[in-house]
């Protein structure tokens, strides 16, 4: 069985939640990136908070997340991992981070 993702976010809108969430399961923790094409589809068809989870690569993504009008985005891996360690290291955002984020 084949499921249309477009019309599965319809129905789920349909629903009235709050906020849904996009999850790219496959890039969960990868720091691979979103796949933005999807993404860049998904936004006009929907009027209800979006948040995009799975896979961030770099802080300029979350620019990017915002420029096309998304209401929020996950970020565990880039703030918990550092470098090829996989430790739990905790990385507070920047002050140039902050700027970045909230003067775009």
């Amino acid at each position: 069985m084949s499921i249309d993702i477009f019309d599965y976010l319809k129905q789920i809108q349909d629903l009235e939640p709050g906020e849904i969430l996009i999850n790219f399961v496959h890039n969960d923790g990868t720091k691979k990136g979103f796949d933005f094409e999807i993404l860049k589809k998904i936004k006009p068809k929907l009027n209800t908070n979006i948040i995009v989870y799975g896979g961030l690569s770099s802080e300029k993504e979350i620019v990017k997340i915002k420029d096309l009008g998304f209401d929020g985005v996950g970020a565990s891996s880039l703030f918990c991992f550092q470098d090829n360690f996989d430790s739990i290291l905790i990385n507070y955002i920047s002050n140039d981070l902050k700027e970045l984020i909230y003067d775009n």
